[in-house]
């Protein structure tokens, strides 16, 4: 139905035999014959087919400007025609002033008539003159010059009938004028609007750059991404050429921009159509130019990326570690890893690169999703460099400094070691403990009372028994001053196993001693805890009888003397604090005795 009711009647008009109705018409009904010819102008309409199928196959800009050059020298052919039949017409009528007469005479070939006589008729016709040729293009010149307004005046008109004509002509060919070639500025505008927003882009970075006082060599890196990257895309946006297309034929197209990722690696190569049109959809395309930097040490590792062309340089400290090109991989293994990861190194591009990636988030979605590719492509998969393990390497100034140095140390004599060294500090506080163990006297406060002397003798009686244990191992060995090729032992070569084994038992006999020591400072802070808990109760009075503070009962003042208070010279000398401190060393002095064969028994065990 809607056939019937668009194309089916043109179709109709164009498609009829009309050479056929010709051949059966008589002379005398040849106008006829002439009329039905002239709907076979109809068949132009089907031209519009035409246009719509070369705007799939050419650029709407260039067919649209070939169609309308077509139509304006169409419109010019057929006013071209309608000239000619009007000198035509006004030549058999006798008139010899038309433009067609005139033309006979520039070329000396005139126009005459000839007499004929059919059924008691006598018919004029018009015979010779210029070749058709010449009338059809002299028609169309006059034509062009009358649409395009030059009107050169060789050729004009003549008569009435012309004239009315090329009125009416002026008036097609102005409109025609206007609208054809104003349609052909716009077009010649959009041919070259790509052109016009790559110098704007230009023109826009320079201006900025110049704002912001850009270093040259940052401004002449930015340019040179730019002009790269135009000659890439040449300024079209992917995505937005991909929003106009439905979900299905944007995953069609996302699959086959990154066909060369997925038929390189063999960790897609297992993955279903679907697997593929999802990762697809995730990936993105970048384009790096020489000397631009993807990542900085220390950035979070989120993307994995896949090198399409060009070269790329990784650099730790300072050092290039690996080259990286067509079909190598980096990144970190998300697969594997439960958190984001840091940068150890550089990237850093040496050539124009095209690079597709995709982030950590969407791949591990994608690998949640289909579980058994997720296998695949963990086990397939293999990172020509993972950003995230630090490369340990040695440069080769450094091992030539060690080689220096290993022959300087065999030609010189070993060095004694400093008094700030960590070897000599550990051996003298080894010689410290183990003279704190030999001390058998102790130092007495010639200001404390005769009421301590018991109590003095009985510490340093307990101090010298216990000054009788023998030395240990470790304290033998530290009683001596250490000389430079023991402290230097571990680290020279001519060390026996006898010594090795030496130090080993000297070791662990400071372990037992530092063990038994820790007992004895448990054991003393307990007794001190529990003294302080006798002495708290000594001075907090009971609850309900009140009773006077037991330090005011120690010795009371005389009668005599209390008028005298006042004076601050004649305050009573009260010493509570010794007698409990006697109190204290007394019951300490008892206590070692009880635990002094218990510390014994356990070293020697």
């Amino acid at each position: 139905m809607n056939y019937l009711k668009s194309w089916f009647i043109i179709d109709l008009l164009s498609c009829l035999p009309y050479d056929v109705f010709n051949a059966f018409d008589h002379e005398e009904d040849q106008g006829i014959g002439s009329l039905f010819s002239a709907l076979k102008v109809v068949r132009l309409l089907r031209l519009g087919r035409v246009v719509r199928k070369l705007d799939r196959y050419l650029e709407y800009g260039a067919a649209m400007l070939i169609l309308l050059l077509c139509f304006y020298m169409l419109v010019a052919h057929w006013l071209a025609c309608i000239f000619y039949s009007i000198g035509r017409s006004d030549a058999e009528n006798g008139v010899s002033y038309s433009w067609l007469w005139k033309l006979g005479n520039v070329t000396q070939q005139q126009f005459n008539f000839s007499r004929t006589i059919s059924k008691n008729q006598v018919k004029y016709e018009l015979v010779g003159g210029p070749p058709r040729g010449t009338m059809y293009i002299t028609a169309l010149y006059f034509t062009m010059t009358c649409m395009t307004s030059v009107g050169f005046g060789n050729v004009a008109a003549e008569t009435d009938n012309e004239k009315v004509f090329t009125i009416c002509m002026m008036i097609i060919g102005a409109l025609l004028y206007a609208t054809i070639f104003g349609h052909v500025t716009t077009i010649i505008q959009q041919m070259t609007s790509a052109t016009a927003r790559y110098h704007e882009m230009l023109n826009n970075v320079r201006e900025f750059m110049k704002l912001h006082e850009v270093p040259k060599a940052l401004s002449e890196r930015v340019m040179d991404y730019v002009v790269s990257t135009w000659a890439m895309t040449k300024g079209i946006d992917t995505n937005k050429v991909l929003s106009y297309c439905p979900k299905d034929m944007t995953a069609d197209i996302c699959v086959h921009l990154n066909r060369k990722v997925f038929n390189e690696h063999p960790a897609f190569r297992l993955a279903s159509d679907g697997c593929l049109r999802a990762l697809a959809m995730y990936f993105t395309m970048e384009h790096s130019a020489p000397g631009d930097l993807l990542y900085h040490t220390g950035e979070s590792i989120d993307t994995l990326c896949f090198v399409v062309t060009g070269s790329l340089e990784v650099i730790q400290d300072d050092e290039v570690v690996a080259i990286l090109g067509k079909g190598d991989v980096f990144g970190d293994a998300f697969w594997k890893e439960p958190t984001i990861g840091q940068s150890c190194a550089n990237v850093r591009g040496l050539t124009y690169c095209d690079l597709h990636s995709i982030k950590r988030d969407k791949l591990l979605e994608v690998l949640n999703f289909y579980h058994a590719f997720a296998n695949s492509f963990a086990r397939n998969l293999l990172l020509t460099y993972n950003l995230r393990h630090r490369l340990i390497f040695r440069k080769v100034s450094d091992v030539k400094r060690e080689k220096e140095l290993a022959e300087r140390r065999k030609n010189e004599p070993l060095q004694e070691l400093s008094q700030d060294h960590l070897v000599r500090k550990i051996f003298s506080k080894f010689r410290r403990n183990g003279s704190c163990e030999n001390r058998t006297d102790v130092e007495i406060d010639p200001g404390d009372d005769k009421e301590n002397a018991p109590s003095e003798n009985v510490v340093k009686k307990d101090v010298q028994k216990t000054g009788k244990r023998s030395l240990s191992k470790w304290s033998r060995v530290l009683a001596k001053e250490p000389t430079i090729e023991e402290e230097c032992s571990p680290h020279l070569e001519e060390d026996s196993s006898g010594e090795y084994q030496k130090i080993l038992a000297n070791l662990v006999d400071l372990r037992v001693d530092l063990k038994l020591e820790m007992q004895r400072l448990n054991t003393k802070i307990c007794r001190v805890d529990d003294q302080i808990g006798q002495l708290i109760r000594l001075v907090k009075p009971p609850r309900n009888e009140k009773m006077p503070h037991p330090l005011l009962s120690l010795r009371p003042p005389e009668p005599q003397r209390i008028k005298s208070l006042t004076r601050k010279d004649s305050l009573p000398k009260r010493r509570p604090k010794d007698t409990l401190v006697r109190v204290m060393l007394e019951n300490e002095i008892h206590q070692d005795k009880d635990v002094a064969p218990d510390v014994e028994k356990s070293k020697q065990h």
